[in-house]
């Protein structure tokens, strides 16, 4: 595992007037599993003579005796003591307090931050046990909510190295130390930040970025957050965030003009407001390349984050299959539409987000590749669709593809459906209906694009 240098440590400190109270003394837990979003679950056994029994009893989940308690940091096997903090009618959360018998997969976090920031939750699982419990986190998620069991041997687990992976982030700008500028991550639990002077989890290009970023002085008033992204040639990419109209904060767009000529390598720069973005130096625009295809990715357009993965992604997603017509689905700068023009004599790709859909249009008609562009809603296009397709591509936002969406695929019944998510309990509830409209799920596919996180992305595909 690849660690890194830090500055300081984090000292444990009183519970704040903003914190949560206490509803009572720790109490020790046995905790069962991790769950999606990174927590250990454990279950509260009350006495018979406790005036919460009655109404423990009554909040019994139904995938096991007694109220659920969620304990973050905790993992499972270990015996931990925690305090409630936060009690609901079905379950409770509670802070970790003391690790009594710990796990075999616990190791010491390299981060001084983990704990108090809120960007990585499984620092302290070694990684095996990471890819282990999301791949877990998959199957149950996917046999709750769709009724589909997904035996262990039929997914694939695609990882690469679990530090120094992403080539964007996002910071939020704290209050100036000495004159220069902050940077930050929301804390863990809290919409407050914290600040940092590392992460482990950015690619050396951005790594580099941040702290050229953090010898700046401070900026105007107005900056909430600046966001940077990094391309394989280290090229950077530099967008603030401000709450007023971008075209009305003068000064901070001279003061960004200023910060980006201070970065290592070639550097572009925006304003992001309530009025869009507004170009501060050249035309703001990335250029990615991956599987022989170039992107112009522009600022505030999604693009995927993960250094290491990006290949395997696109070429599961798209590789092997061919056919006469295919639909991409949410598919901002075209980083699967491309791909599939190479199998497929036709390609509708769908993109509501304008900047996206421009940057798409740009890149299909750099490559010279046969994608037709519609830059409107998914459920709004596949309504006025009556064509059949050989393979529909589906990448939606963490709302998964809802209902309306759902029952647009089914009219149009691809023979295929490849379908990538960022949410298993989405995905799970779409799945459903696909399911019981006669789909089957040919493949199952788990890519761990963010290490240290219990967040995953799945990729099922399925025909009829």
């Amino acid at each position: 595992m690849n660690t890194f240098s830090s500055p300081r440590r984090h000292r444990s400190r009183p519970i704040s007037p903003a914190e949560p109270r206490w509803l009572g003394n720790p109490q020790e837990f046995t905790v069962e599993k991790l769950i999606y979003g990174g927590d250990g679950l454990a279950r509260m056994t009350p006495r018979a003579d406790s005036e919460d029994a009655p109404e423990t009893r009554s909040a019994a989940s139904p995938s096991g005796p007694g109220q659920a308690v969620f304990i973050a940091g905790a993992l499972p096997g270990e015996r931990v003591r925690a305090a409630l903090f936060e009690k609901r009618s079905g379950f409770a959360r509670a802070r970790l307090v003391q690790v009594m018998t710990p796990s075999p997969a616990r190791v010491h976090p390299p981060c001084p931050y983990f704990g108090a920031c809120g960007g990585c939750q499984w620092q302290h699982l070694d990684y095996a046990g990471q890819l282990q419990w999301k791949a877990a986190i998959l199957r149950e998620t996917l046999h709750r909510f769709a009724g589909y069991a997904l035996a262990p041997e039929k997914l694939e687990i695609h990882s690469a190295a679990p530090w120094g992976y992403r080539n964007r982030a996002r910071w939020r700008v704290l209050p100036a130390r000495e004159g220069r500028l902050e940077l930050g991550y929301r804390r863990a639990g809290q919409n407050r930040a914290v600040g940092v002077a590392e992460c482990g989890l950015l690619a050396p290009e951005l790594a580099a970025v941040f702290s050229a970023l953090r010898r700046l002085a401070a900026p105007p008033a107005g900056l909430l957050e600046l966001e940077a992204a990094v391309n394989e040639a280290g090229q950077a990419q530099v967008t603030g965030h401000v709450a007023a109209p971008a075209a009305e904060n003068t000064e901070l767009a001279r003061w960004l003009e200023s910060a980006v000529q201070a970065l290592p390598g070639r550097a572009a720069a925006a304003l992001a407001g309530p009025d869009g973005v507004q170009n501060i130096c050249g035309s703001g625009a990335l250029e990615c390349s991956t599987g022989g295809f170039q992107y112009r990715v522009s600022p505030g357009v999604f693009f995927q984050v993960n250094r290491f993965l990006l290949d395997a992604l696109v070429q599961k997603v798209t590789g092997g299959i061919e056919g006469e017509r295919a639909l991409d689905l949410f598919s901002g700068v075209g980083l699967f539409s491309l791909p599939l023009s190479r199998g497929f004599g036709w390609v509708s790709a769908v993109e509501a987000q304008p900047r996206a859909a421009r940057d798409l249009e740009f890149n299909a008609e750099r490559a010279q590749a046969p994608v037709h562009v519609s830059a409107i809603p998914v459920a709004e296009f596949l309504a006025r669709s009556a064509r059949g397709y050989d393979l529909a591509v589906a990448d939606p936002p963490r709302a998964g593809l809802g209902p309306e969406v759902v029952s647009h695929l089914l009219r149009l019944r691809p023979a295929r459906i490849h379908y990538l998510a960022c949410d298993p309990v989405t995905q799970a509830r779409d799945l459903r209906g696909l399911l019981a409209a006669g789909y089957q799920v040919e493949t199952a596919e788990l890519f761990d694009l963010f290490p240290q996180t219990y967040h995953l992305e799945s990729l099922l595909k399925l025909r009829l």
